[in-house]
């Protein structure tokens, strides 16, 4: 990356005293060792500039990978670079090349607004957390994090005294997994873990299933529990009913883990005969059975697989079994904790 161009600028503050951050979110603040005159130190992470035969090198004050992450974060100019010599300006969404395109970050950085410079989190504005998008993609997924954007305001307190009141609640909190998960043909990593379904990733997703699910005229698509919960949920749960029809199942189910894996959230995505009542407790009958069907009956995380799929037979192409309903969990919760669920929500119209 150039970084040549920008040496005589970043020299101004070499030894300098630290800024004093002014919150704004879309520019962290530098660290504390970006400032500090110290050579063979490198200046972004602060840890020594070693030579091959292990000395400390005292003509370099930049790790190679740490300029490019400081250049990645204030100068929108090389993040458009990296972006272009990555995706060739094709679209993350619509998979359509276009001369005109943004730059997108995947977790959008208003999450980060009203912290405490030490909760920052810098995985925000990683360039694993950019993506190209079309304008019109691109506008398309601003609006859905308009919500989000609405929970941040300002008020006068007593005196007058303009006062940043943050009203970003728990509905939008996220976590990220960087392990390693397999299912079938797809694998990833990098994994949300996400509040509820209001969040501004999922209400994205939950648009590109409504959008690029095919079938769609003949089957239904439900989110049920964990993600409609109250707890923070690492998977969305779909249930897909209507006629038993093996191909246009498989093809159904492939659409909608290919987006999950391709947004970095685990949608759970199954075929099942009917829709189990599981927030009418009181109906609950024990051990009651439902058909399923599944893209496929291999799903590990790290290396380790989930032994209770490799029950499912193969047939007509797709993976099948019987579902035992309720879990143990799902009786524990309610008649041991008094939860009750919430009732499962129809995606599409």
């Amino acid at each position: 990356m150039p970084f040549s161009r920008w040496s005589s600028k970043q020299e101004r503050t070499f030894g300098k005293k630290k800024e004093k951050w002014n919150g704004d979110f879309r520019t962290p603040p530098k660290p504390n060792c970006y400032y500090t005159k110290v050579k063979g130190k490198c200046r972004w992470c602060g840890k020594k500039i070693l030579k091959d035969d292990g000395t400390v090198n005292k003509r370099k004050s930049w790790h190679k990978k740490c300029v490019n992450q400081y250049m990645l974060i204030y100068h929108s100019r090389e993040r458009r670079a990296i972006l272009r010599r990555r995706d060739k300006s094709r679209c993350a969404k619509c998979n359509k090349i276009s001369r005109k395109w943004d730059v997108d970050h995947i977790r959008p950085l208003i999450e980060q607004k009203g912290l405490k410079e030490e909760d920052l989190d810098y995985t925000y504005y990683s360039v694993d957390n950019l993506q190209t998008l079309c304008k019109k993609c691109h506008r398309e997924k601003s609006n859905s994090e308009v919500p989000l954007k609405k929970k941040t305001k300002f008020h006068n307190n007593f005196f007058g005294e303009r006062k940043k009141q943050d009203m970003i609640s728990n509905d939008y909190h996220i976590k990220v997994y960087e392990g390693l998960i397999e299912y079938g043909k797809y694998s990833g990593t990098h994994w949300y873990g996400l509040q509820s379904e209001k969040t501004p990733v999922w209400k994205w997703i939950q648009h590109r299933i409504v959008k690029e699910t095919p079938n769609q005229d003949i089957f239904d698509i439900y989110l049920v529990g964990g993600l409609i919960e109250t707890w923070l949920t690492w998977d969305a749960d779909i249930l897909i009913l209507g006629p038993y029809d093996p191909p246009k199942i498989y093809e159904t189910l492939d659409t909608i883990t290919r987006i999950g894996f391709e947004e970095h959230f685990w949608i759970d995505v199954s075929y099942q005969d009917r829709l189990w009542d599981i927030h009418n407790s009181n109906n609950w009958i024990r051990d009651e059975e439902f058909g399923e069907c599944r893209l496929s009956n291999h799903w590990s995380k790290n290396g380790k697989a989930d032994e209770g799929l490799l029950k499912y037979e193969y047939r007509h192409g797709l993976y099948q079994s019987i579902k035992v309903l309720p879990f143990q969990k799902h009786l524990d919760n309610s008649e041991k904790l008094g939860y009750k669920y919430k009732a499962p929500i129809k995606l599409n119209k």
